[in-house]
């Protein structure tokens, strides 16, 4: 293992949370285990298991708690489908959660409880993941009173298989938690996590919630006198350590934040945005390969801030280019056969040399040793970037000052985004990145931070169940209203309500404030408005009011509503264009309007109201002929626009928009679905808000092991569509089914809910998993709301999902 300074230099600041988790517990995923043997046995029929885990890979068989007697238990995820599974012998596997295990980069909780007594068999085995109970598939028969030997008087490991010294756990724990003999209600009742302001959970302080462990029962947060973990339950029940360095293998990554701690959910490599022949190690921190030009990203993207982090290098044998790539990057980082960084800026290890945006590599700084330790400083509030090594910067550098940067473009030419990230070529063993949690050998340059949540600024919107929410709702056939409230309790109005009956082929329904309630459209067609007044009959205080309508409340039918916060009503005229809206409701904090205007046929501008430029905007004729709903992404061209309704490759007509929006205006061209005369439009506009909304283009790669695409946040609904060609318009949401790979599709022009796996739900973004649409080698629009932000200050951290 590397060896860094310990010592803290965050050169950051910031409050504590209210219970603060100091450190982790990393496990190698090749060496690392820890034992104990209760002294006398305990309850083998009730008793808790449960801790914070953050996950590195779903790769290889990861045993993370085992007995070691042939008749014991053993806790795995599953090689293949990254799927939970507890298994007791004799027997076969009792539980096997349908979610699976995916997300590298944020912590979650994972609570186990047996009570083998209980008359119920379904609730002999229970498990929550971040507090709520998860469904499990193909469960054996438990038979009653059965002992599972957990808690019984043999060796039990963590980390490691009990008997295969080849099935090792790869990743964090944190407030490990094993009680025995004690009844069990869930992890939130009994004081192991608890939910903050926002919905989100966290930790609780374990020592202070009266938690009762049992006489074989222990606590394990890290404590330690050098040789064993002490447990701190009050019992003495300490744990054997084996290849786990107590000044190593204790890293400051957690599910809280303190960032005048270095304290907080810290960035790796991504081994979900990786080549193939890229091994990730220690935490996806060490890096090794024994082909040519394999890259591993990082599952931190970074669009402002000043950040610095350091490498190892180990050994130089090989070469390699460490630095940051455009995010998101267009080349193909799974084979290999690209070299991303032509995307990025980076320095050549054993050359000295500098390069960016694929030219030829410029004498810079000078060749590194093995085991060196580079340093990167990057201020993305001005595009800059520098090197060093040894505590030394290249070039007569000073990032504190802003002096002789290497580069000055970082903001230019691309997205405006980095990844940090490393290219390796050759037999390279050993290098292994340093974000903050190993602790710095140099000092942080003034102003720059370590890469953890804690140093995220505050987003401005903490809670988005405030301005975004999907609803299920079982359709009643009979009046029926829908309650609409955020994470605190308080009422939430909607302005914009999309529903879709589920299981049937039904149009899709789009009913807003500023035309008013039973006014419908259609997002799946490009019919005109309809008054139907069995709809949405009202839009309320706190939600909304349904008819009779089958396209909206069929009896027994399941249907998903998406709900957004405008103004709050139907809101006043904006006259910032050259056309003044009949009406605009407009959300600054969550940056959504919706306006209506009437058509002029001569190229107009129309204000919007959000104070900055819209990333989405969307367009309907509503009173006259078949008109298509033209929709302008982020990321696209003066003329360019994709239509709601239909799976049209991208269009291209001045007639339509005609020019980029700006902070104040929408232009729309002479066309008919834009801005015919005397005709009537509504249009909807959405403004990108770091940690709540994104939207703009990826690349998808033709792969099962699909495009990973960054968000900042957890996202609760994704929408996307091809733009090179004709296909489907996908929207996924966090409710239905709500665990991962289970995120089905609906699409919009037609059809009932689809049930393919398609793409993984992520703490930070989204991870295709199929190798067709949507995730075939094309350029693909899309539009992301959130649930909760990844993190920053005075907020949770997203959780792993």
């Amino acid at each position: 293992m590397p060896v860094f300074n310990r010592n803290r230099h965050s050169g950051s600041s910031g409050v504590a949370a209210a219970y603060v988790v100091d450190n982790s517990m990393r496990f190698d995923g090749s060496s690392t285990y820890w034992t104990f043997t209760p002294s006398a046995g305990g309850d083998e029929q009730r008793n808790v298991f449960a801790m914070w885990m953050k996950h590195c890979t779903s790769t290889s068989a990861q045993m993370f708690f085992a007995n070691n007697v042939g008749n014991g238990f053993y806790h795995y995820i599953n090689t293949s489908t990254g799927q939970y599974n507890i298994t007791l012998y004799p027997g076969s596997t009792m539980r096997v959660l349908t979610s699976v295990w995916r997300d590298p980069g944020a912590w979650f909780h994972f609570c186990l409880y047996f009570d083998t007594s209980n008359g119920d068999e379904a609730d002999r085995c229970k498990i929550w993941i971040n507090g709520v109970r998860s469904e499990s598939a193909g469960a054996a028969t438990l038979d009653e009173d059965k002992d599972t030997d957990q808690f019984g008087a043999t060796e039990h490991v963590i980390g490691r298989s009990a008997w295969d010294a080849n099935s090792y756990f790869h990743g964090y724990m944190a407030e490990i938690v094993g009680t025995e003999g004690v009844a069990f209600t869930d992890p939130i009742t009994d004081g192991l996590v608890e939910l903050d302001t926002n919905g989100n959970l966290i930790p609780s302080d374990i020592s202070a919630s009266g938690l009762v462990y049992g006489d074989e029962g222990f606590y394990l947060n890290g404590t330690n006198n050098g040789t064993v973990l002490q447990d701190q339950s009050g019992n003495g029940n300490d744990w054997a350590v084996n290849n786990f360095s107590f000044s190593d293998d204790l890293l400051t990554d957690s599910p809280t934040d303190d960032a005048a701690n270095d304290v907080g959910n810290y960035c790796t490599l991504n081994p979900l945005y990786k080549g193939s022949a890229m091994t990730l190690s220690n935490g996806n921190l060490e890096v090794s390969v024994s082909t040519n030009w394999h890259s591993a990203i990082s599952t931190w993207v970074l669009s402002s801030g000043k950040w610095y982090w350091e490498w190892d290098c180990g050994s130089t044998d090989g070469n390699f280019q460490l630095g940051v790539i455009d995010a998101p990057t267009t080349r193909n980082i799974l084979t290999g056969t690209d070299n991303v960084f032509y995307d990025g800026w980076t320095i050549e290890a054993s050359a000295g040399k500098k390069a960016t945006h694929g030219g030829t590599g410029v004498s810079y700084g000078s060749a590194y040793a093995d085991d060196d330790i580079g340093m990167v400083a990057v201020d993305m509030d001005n595009g800059e970037i520098w090197w060093g090594e040894g505590g030394t910067w290249f070039n007569s550098g000073d990032p504190a000052a802003r002096t002789n940067p290497a580069y000055t473009d970082l903001l230019s030419g691309y997205t405006g985004a980095v990844a940090p990230g490393v290219e390796v070529n050759g037999d390279n063993v050993g290098l292994t990145m340093n974000f903050g949690q190993l602790g710095f050998e140099h000092t942080i340059p003034v102003g720059f931070k370590s890469l953890c949540t804690a140093n995220l600024p505050a987003p401005t919107i903490t809670d988005p169940s405030k301005y975004f929410q999907t609803k299920l709702f079982t359709g009643t056939g009979a009046e029926l209203a829908i309650t609409l409230t955020n994470a605190a309790g308080a009422a939430v109005k909607p302005d914009l309500v999309w529903i879709k009956d589920r299981d049937s082929t039904v149009e899709h329904v789009w009913t807003d404030s500023v035309r008013g309630a039973t006014k419908e459209l259609n997002p799946s067609s490009n019919a005109i408005e309809s008054t139907v007044a069995q709809g949405l009959k009202s839009f309320d205080t706190s939600g909304f009011t349904l008819g009779t309508d089958s396209n909206y409340n069929a009896s027994s039918s399941p249907n998903v509503a998406w709900c957004w916060t405008a103004g709050g009503g139907a809101g006043s005229s904006n006259e910032d264009g050259s056309t003044n809206t009949g009406t605009t409701s407009v959300n600054t904090t969550a940056g959504f309007s919706l306006s209506t205007y009437a058509g002029s046929g001569s190229t107009a501008t129309i204000g919007h109201g959000l104070g900055v430029a819209p990333g989405l905007v969307i367009v309907k004729r509503v009173d006259v002929g078949l008109q298509a709903w033209p929709t302008w992404f982020e990321g696209f061209g003066v003329n360019d626009y994709l239509v709601l309704e239909g799976q049209d490759v991208l269009l291209v007509d001045s007639a339509f928009f005609g020019a980029v929006p700006t902070s104040t205006l929408v232009t729309v061209g002479s066309t008919a679905a834009t801005n015919a005369s005397g005709s009537n439009y509504v249009m909807a506009c959405f403004a990108a808000i770091d940690g709540y909304s994104k939207f703009g283009l990826y690349e998808g790669n033709g792969n099962a092991d699909g495009s990973f695409i960054w968000c900042g946040f957890r996202p609760a609904w994704i929408m996307c569509k091809s733009k090179d060609s004709t296909s489907e318009w996908y929207v996924y949401d966090d409710k239905r089914d709500g665990y991962n790979v289970d995120n089905d599709a609906l699409v919009i022009d037609t059809g009932a809910e689809l049930t393919a796996d398609n793409i993984d739900i992520l703490s930070n973004g989204f991870k295709l998993r199929i190798a067709t649409d949507p995730n075939v080698a094309e350029t693909y629009a899309f539009a992301a709301f959130a649930e909760f932000p990844f993190g920053g200050e005075d907020v949770s951290q997203a959780r792993a999902r």
